[in-house]
Formats: structure tokens, sequence, C-alpha cells
């Protein structure tokens, strides 16, 4: 130990306190050294601009409260030399242990001797030792975190910074460590509240593991960093210094929120496509399906791949069940095999049936490793539905019996069906790509066909008929639809055209009209010659009916000249009657008769009617009644009209009703006025009630019939009812009677 002092200065002013020491080095193992006493402190200078002792040894007069201050003066000479202070009197034990903190040894003289000496100069040697070891740590230390990749720093707890390396200050964007000399940890976050807070939590753990920060660099940019940091208290838990090193971890961060951005925009993509996408392990087993996946399926069960029945489905084609090991997934499995739009038909969960085309995929690894599953769904129900459709209207096309011509925008030909061929003679080949000006014959001219595109190409539906010619040269005439077909933005993309070969139609719809008009013609001869007859035989009918008044009244009753002038009377009332109604039915068959609608009263009618008739119906024994539920019953009618209808009716109940009564009514309903006419004549059999408004035709027809009459009643009747916008109807049971209905609006 005494090798390592060499020399040694010492202060003194009293000699005898000098000598003791120098007494003292002598019998000392330091008496080796060399040894130099100055008296004052201004000497000692002079020496330790010369070189620098190993131990400095001052003697001082102990002052209160200035001992220490004294003895920093003295250690304040030379820093690099240790200190020894011997003086009369030891200031406190606090104050002793602070200079010795700082090299700075106390000795009392009243209790140094060789012992005491050499124990304190050995101790400042250590002190002197230690701290050379520490500088070269310290050297060596500092030389390893300079070159450190983490960023290392200490700094004070208020942000001083008091050490960093060349990674701390290229993770902040700074050129040099020298940059951030004088510089405040403070400014490297972006809120004072984030400081405070490291602050806070370190105070709280003392260290601080894996901490991620976000902090500001010299251009302002965001670096994320992880930091371990230490901190260091004194004994009352004060914190002194911050120590710590970081690792930049911004990229890693970006990679991390890229990754992240990624993964979120990809579960969107996966949740939003269309089609159902599953995910399975190596082994099959369901990890994960799709929104869309479950939505087809109605649901999910995360089964493995012996449960695969689970799922049922049908191979289309076949109609043959899917086993377990069948599904696309197991075969991915068991063989590494793709299988690619599978046609499967499946029973979801929720019992619905579906069509769906089914792919699974494995996905191999760079070691040749199945390490997953995908499969997807495509749900073509409706798909299927379409084509479904789609054929049967392409086989309705083909096999129907009308021309059907497709052409683009301009007129040419995309497409005919077979008929078409049919009826021209040209085949699909022969027309692709031309347009149908091929079949025209010229006899329509251009203002025509002008006239067409201009409809067609405003968007409408032109409908008109050609006359075309075959591929024979024989002409034909054909009806024609052709409709404009839009896209969805409303341009014209086709024109279709639909036609009709309408030639032999045509012919039989020229000879009906021809037959029509010349029925109409014989109709109208027919109600003429009736008129005119019923004129010419009218005349004389009276004539007669009178004379055979006039030989009823002179003959005696009961003769046989009286009956035969009563024959004569009642069979001229009889052809008078027939006149009568055929002149009727002739005017209203000329279109000759007419009726005047407006507001009326029917009930006068309706009585005067039962009058006219009571006395028939007395005679044949029948009871005539008359239901009068109202006073009056305005209609809009022709009450000339309703009196015919009404007296037909009435005639015709008396005349097919031999006992029991005939009933008249009056009602309103539903906003009509309705007038009903029931009889217990003998009925109109069910076979025969659809004749019965015919002209000239009867229940009982022929020379063998059992009531009289020519068939024009009911006939007229019907007409009538026509013409004042009613409505005549009746019901009938044989052998029960019959009940005729007037239906007339109410005014």
């Amino acid at each position: 130990m005494n090798k390592e002092v060499n020399t040694i200065l010492y202060i003194e002013e009293k000699k005898k306190d000098a000598e003791v020491l120098k007494g003292l080095l002598e019998i000392s193992k330091y008496k080796n050294a060399h040894y130099f006493h100055v008296e004052r402190p201004d000497e000692a200078f002079v020496h330790l601009a010369n070189y620098i002792p190993d131990v400095l040894i001052a003697g001082l007069k102990w002052q209160e409260g200035g001992l220490v201050e004294e003895a920093r003066k003295i250690k304040s000479m030379s820093e690099k030399c240790e200190v020894i202070i011997l003086c009369d009197k030891c200031g406190s034990e606090e104050e002793n242990e602070e200079l010795l903190k700082e090299g700075i040894d106390i000795i009392p003289k009243s209790h140094l001797d060789k012992f005491t000496l050499s124990r304190a100069i050995n101790y400042a040697m250590e002190r002197r030792r230690r701290k050379r070891l520490l500088a070269e740590t310290e050297i060596r230390s500092r030389s390893f975190l300079d070159e450190d990749l983490t960023g290392d720093y200490i700094t004070t707890p208020d942000g001083e910074i008091i050490y960093c390396n060349n990674a701390f200050a290229q993770m902040l964007r700074y050129n040099t460590v020298e940059e951030l000399k004088g510089l405040n940890a403070r400014i490297f976050y972006f809120e004072e509240v984030d400081r405070t807070s490291f602050l806070e939590e370190l105070k709280d753990k003392n260290k601080l593991a894996n901490r991620e920060t976000l902090l500001k660099a010299k251009d302002g940019a965001p670096v994320t960093v992880v930091e371990n940091v230490v901190g260091i208290f004194d004994e009352k838990g004060n914190l002194q210094q911050i120590t710590g090193y970081m690792f930049d971890i911004t990229e890693r961060k970006n990679y991390e929120k890229q990754l992240h951005d990624q993964t979120k925009l990809l579960s969107h993509i996966l949740n939003i496509i269309p089609v159902g996408l599953w995910i399975l392990d190596k082994e099959g087993n369901i990890q994960h399906a799709n929104p869309e996946g479950q939505k087809i399926w109605g649901g999910i069960k995360h089964v493995g791949i012996d449960d695969y029945n689970e799922y049922k489905g049908w191979w289309l084609d076949s109609g043959k069940r899917i086993e377990a090991e069948e599904w696309g997934a197991a075969r991915a499995v068991t063989k590494r095999e793709i299988s690619l739009r599978e046609e499967i038909a499946i029973e979801c969960f929720d019992g619905s049936k579906k069509i769906i085309l089914n792919s699974a995929l494995p996905v191999i690894n760079s070691r040749n490793e199945i390490i997953g599953i995908i499969v997807t769904n495509e749900d073509i129900t409706e798909r299927k539905k379409t084509e479904a459709e789609i054929f049967k209207l392409s086989q309705a096309v083909d096999q129907s019996s009308v021309c059907m011509i497709i052409t683009d925008p301009e007129g040419n030909i995309e497409y005919v069906n077979p008929f078409f061929t049919k009826i021209t003679g040209y085949s699909f080949e022969e027309v692709r790509g031309k347009n149908p000006k091929f079949l025209q014959s010229g006899h329509q001219d251009e203002k025509f066909y002008k006239e067409l595109w201009n409809t067609i190409l405003s968007g409408k539906v032109w409908q008109g008929e050609f006359r075309n010619k075959k591929k024979n040269g024989e002409l034909y005439l054909e009806n024609a639809i052709i409709t404009p077909v839009k896209n969805e933005k409303g341009e014209i993309v086709n024109f279709i055209a639909i036609k009709e070969d309408i030639s032999e139609k045509k012919a039989m719809l020229d000879e009906l009209l021809a037959a029509k008009v010349k029925a109409e013609e014989m109709n109208r001869v027919k109600s003429y010659f009736f008129a005119n007859m019923s004129h010419e035989l009218r005349t004389p009918l009276i004539g007669i009916l009178g004379y055979s008044e006039i030989l009823q009244d002179y003959l005696r009753t009961g003769s046989e000249l009286y009956g035969m002038a009563t024959t004569i009377n009642e069979s001229g009332l009889r052809l008078l009657e027939t006149l009568n109604n055929i002149l009727v039915f002739s005017k209203i068959e000329a279109e000759e008769k007419s009726a005047k609608l407006e507001s009326s009263d029917i009930i006068p009618v309706v009585v005067e009617s039962i009058k006219e008739f009571t006395s028939q119906a007395r005679t044949k024994g029948i009871e005539l009644i008359y239901n009068d539920g109202h006073d009056n019953l305005f209609c809009l009618t022709d009450l000339k009209h309703v009196k015919e209808v009404l007296n037909n009716l009435l005639k015709n109940a008396v005349k097919f009703t031999r006992s029991g009564s005939i009933e008249v009514s009056v009602q309103k309903e539903n906003g009509k006025g309705i007038i009903s006419v029931k009889d217990t004549g003998v009925g109109i059999p069910e076979e025969k009630q659809e004749i019965i408004w015919e002209p000239f035709r009867q229940v009982s027809e022929g020379i063998g019939r059992g009531f009289e009459g020519c068939g024009l009643g009911l006939a007229i009747s019907k007409k009538c009812t026509e013409m004042i916008r009613g409505k005549l109807d009746f019901t009938s049971h044989v052998g029960e009677g019959t009940t005729f209905t007037l239906e007339l609006p109410m005014a």
C-alpha cells in the first residue's frame, strides 16, 4: 500500500504540530514518501502547480460553523488528491459523514498517533484507488453505452439530461449527442401530462419494465419506444436520478397498425362478400364462418370431419345423398383434393331448401403441410330458378307458333325462332346479321317504314300489318308487334318483333264480314217485310173482327152460326196480337223504337196492367193478387216500355197458369225498383230456360204444342228491358210455377 504513496504535502502553521506529524510519518510505513511542508495555503498552490501529491494533509483550527467550509476550500485546491484534515476539535457526526462522502477525512489532533495516521492515509489511498477504478469502469461503460443499439440515458427528475448515447440521439432524430446538451427531457413529450404520468408511475413502482411511450422527435414526428427505467432514490425516498434504456419500435408499431388495418379490412371484406366462406383447421374442424355462410345454411354447427353429415346435401345431378367423407372439405383434408363449384342441393338448419356451388381448397405451407382448409358456398337457388324460367321461355319461343325476330338497334337480325323458318322459308344462318328488308314485297311504301322506325326509335311499341314475300316468292299477310328493349340506362339495345301469319285468318275474316253484312241486310229486309205485312194484314183483319162482332150481336147465343162468328172473332184477335208483336219486334230490330228515360212513378203502370188482366184471370178461376207496399216508387225509365214488359209477363202468367194464383209485388232493394210476377203455372224445364229469350222460340214447340203464341213476347220484353237499362230475370220449377223479376234503376 505504501508504495502507492510517493508524495505528501502538509499545510500547518504551527511548527510543533508539523514536527510531530513528520515524526509520526518517519516511524510509520510511509517513511520513504517525499514530505513537503508549507505553512499557508497560498504556498501550497505553488507546489500544486508543479505536481499533484498523493495525499494532502492540512492542519486547521476549529471554528464554530466554519470547519466544513474550510475543509472544502482545501479540497478544492486539488480535486485529484486525497485530503486529510487535522483539527483541534471535530464537527458533528453529520458534518464528518458529509465530508467523508466528499473525500475529506477528519482526524482530531488529540487522537493522532502513527496508527491513526497510517489508517487515515490507507483509507485515503483506497478511496483514490477506487475512484481510479470507477473512472476506468465509467470510461469503459460509456464507450460501451455509446456504441449500444439501445437508447441509453440518465436524467434528473426535472428532466435535465446527464448522459445519453448516440442511439438515443438517433432515435429522436438528432445528428449527435452534443445537440442534446442543455436540453430537457420534457421536450420529448407531446403533452406535459405524459411526462407527469411517467414520473408518478416511476415513483410508485421504483422501476418500469417494457413501458411503451410515445415521444416527439426533433422534427416533430412521433416515435414509439419501449423503455426500461430505474429510479435512484435517497434514504428519504426522494427521486434523485433516472436511468433507462429504450428500443425504437416505431417501425414495428407502424407494421402492426398496417397489419391490424389489413386484418380489419380483410375481416370487413369477408363479412360483406356475397359468398359463404368457411375456415377449417388442418383436421377439418370448423373454426369460423362468415355471415353469408351462416345465412346460406341458416346457422352453423362447429363439427369435425366425422360429423359432416350434420350438413345435409345431395348431388344435384344424381340426387344422391352426400356422405360425410364425400364433402369437398373432407376430400381436401384426406386427399389434398381441390373441388371447384360443385352443384349441391342442401337442406338448411331452418328446414329450407337451397342450391349452392360448393368449393374446397387445402392451404399448404412451404413445408408441403396442410395448415387449413378454405370452403366457399354460393347460393344459386334464384339463379337456378331463373335458368329454368329462361329455359322454359326459350323452349316456348322455339316451339311458338308465331314468328319471333330479335335485332340490334340498327335492325340487324340476331335471332329468329324456328317458326320464322317455317313461314318464310329462310333459315337462321341465312338471315343472321341481315336487315329484314329482304322480306319486303313492295306493297308498303317508304313513308310506312319511316313511321314504323320513328315509332320504335322513340321507345314506343309499333303494331301493324305487313304484306311480305316468302323465300319462294309467295306473298303473305302478317300482323306484327315490334317492341324496343332498353337497358338500365334507358338506352335501346334490341328490338323484338312478334309476327303472326294472318293470311288465312284475313281471308276468313273477310268472308265473315261479307256474311255479316249480308245477314244484316237480310234481317233488315225481313223486318221491313214483317212491318209491311203486318200493316197490310192488320187493315183487312180489323174489318173481319168488326163484322164478326156484328154477327155475334145479331145471332142467337148457342146457335151454330153464333159459334162460328165467335171462332172468327177469337182467331182474328189472336192473329191481331201476333201481328202487333211482329210489328213491335220489327221496330226494335230496325232500331225504329227508342226509349226516353226520365224519373217516373211506376206504381200507376203496375196497377193499370193488373186491372187489364184481372178479368182474364177471373175467367180462368185464377186469383190475381197485388202486394201494394208502396204508394209511389220513382225510377229512371220509360213507362211505355215498362208497360210493354209487364203486360207480356202477365199475359204469359195467365196463359200458363191453369189454377192457383198470380202475385204481383213492387219493392225497393239496393237502390233498385223491382217488379216481380209470380205464378203457380206449369213452370219452365231447365233444358228450355236458355231459349225463352230467343224470338219465335217456345217451351212447347211444333204443331202439337200445348199453348198458343208465336214466341215473341219474352224476346220483346228482353229487348225493351235492355233499352231502359234494366234487368229481366226469372226462376222456375216445373209443376211449381215461375217468378219473373224486372229490375229498374231508381231515380
